[in-house]
C-alpha cells in the first residue's frame, strides 16, 4: 500500500511471521519508509534487491535469505524497469511483478509472456492487477483490462498455481474501497518443472484484514 508509510514496523513483523525464504513486495517505494523496510528485512537475514526509482513511484523489492546472485529488469526494452524485477537466488530465477493499471500494463504483459515462452524464469509472482473475467472478480466489479493475457500466459506452459489448485473457487486478494467489490489480482505463474516442486499455494488474508496492507499475501510452498 504505497510503500508502507507508518505501517513499516507492522509489515516487518508480519513478514517475519510468514518465515519465507524469498519475499516479493509490490508497491515498494524508495525513500525513508523503503529504507526502513529494507533495513528491517536485512536484520532478519534477508538480502534485498530493488530497481532504481523515485521515492513516490511504486516498484518491486525481492528479498532472499540466500545470496542474490543477479538482479535486473526482466528485459532491457521494458518501458519502465521498476515493474518487473528478476533475481537469481537459491537456484531459482524469480521475476517479481507489479503491473500498472489499465492499458498501461499491456506492454509488461507482453514482456512476461515472451519471457515465459523463452523459459527466462522459473516463477513470475506478484501483483498483476489482472485476473479472468469470471471467477477472479466480483460480477459487480469493473472488467479487467487484459484478462485474455491470463490464458495466453498459461498457453506458454506456465501454471497459475493458485487457480490450478482451486479451479472453481472465488477468493479475492483486494477489495475496492467504495463498492467493496473483490478481485484476485495477485498471481504466481510457475514453469512446469517448478510446479512439480510446489506442495501448496494459498492466500493469507490476515495482512489485509489487519489493515497493515490492502492486499492478501500469496504464499507458495515448495521443495
Amino acid at each position: 500500500m504505497h510503500g508502507g508509510g507508518a505501517r513499516v514496523s507492522a509489515l516487518i513483523r508480519a513478514l517475519e511471521a510468514i518465515e519465507a525464504n524469498v519475499l516479493v513486495l509490490s508497491e515498494f517505494r524508495t525513500g525513508r519508509s523503503g529504507d526502513s523496510l529494507a533495513a528491517g528485512l536485512e536484520r532478519l537475514g534477508y538480502s534485498c534487491a530493488a530497481p532504481d526509482s523515485r521515492p513516490r513511484e511504486n516498484s518491486v523489492l525481492v528479498a532472499s535469505r540466500d545470496t542474490i546472485e543477479t538482479s535486473s529488469t526482466l528485459h532491457e526494452s521494458a518501458t519502465d524497469g521498476r515493474h518487473l524485477r528478476t533475481v537469481r537466488t537459491a537456484g531459482l530465477t524469480i521475476c517479481g511483478v507489479y503491473m500498472p493499471l489499465g492499458a498501461a500494463k499491456l506492454p509488461y504483459w507482453e514482456l512476461v509472456i515472451d519471457a515465459a515462452q523463452a523459459s527466462a524464469a522459473d516463477l513470475f509472482v506478484g501483483d498483476f492487477n489482472t485476473g479472468t473475467q469470471d471467477l477472479d472478480r466480483d460480477p459487480r466489479g469493473a472488467p479487467f483490462v487484459g484478462a485474455d493475457r491470463m490464458q495466453l500466459m498459461t498457453d506458454t506452459g506456465f501454471v497459475d498455481l493458485w487457480r490450478s489448485a482451486h479451479p472453481e473457487t472465488r477468493e479475492y486478494t483486494w477489495f475496492s474501497r467504495g463498492a467493496k467489490n473483490g478481485f484476485r489480482l495477485d498471481q504466481a505463474f510457475a514453469s512446469r518443472a517448478f510446479t512439480a516442486r510446489v506442495s501448496a499455494c494459498f492466500y493469507d488474508q490476515n495482512p489485509r484484514t489487519s489493515g497493515i496492507t490492502d492486499h492478501a499475501a500469496l504464499v507458495v510452498e515448495f521443495d
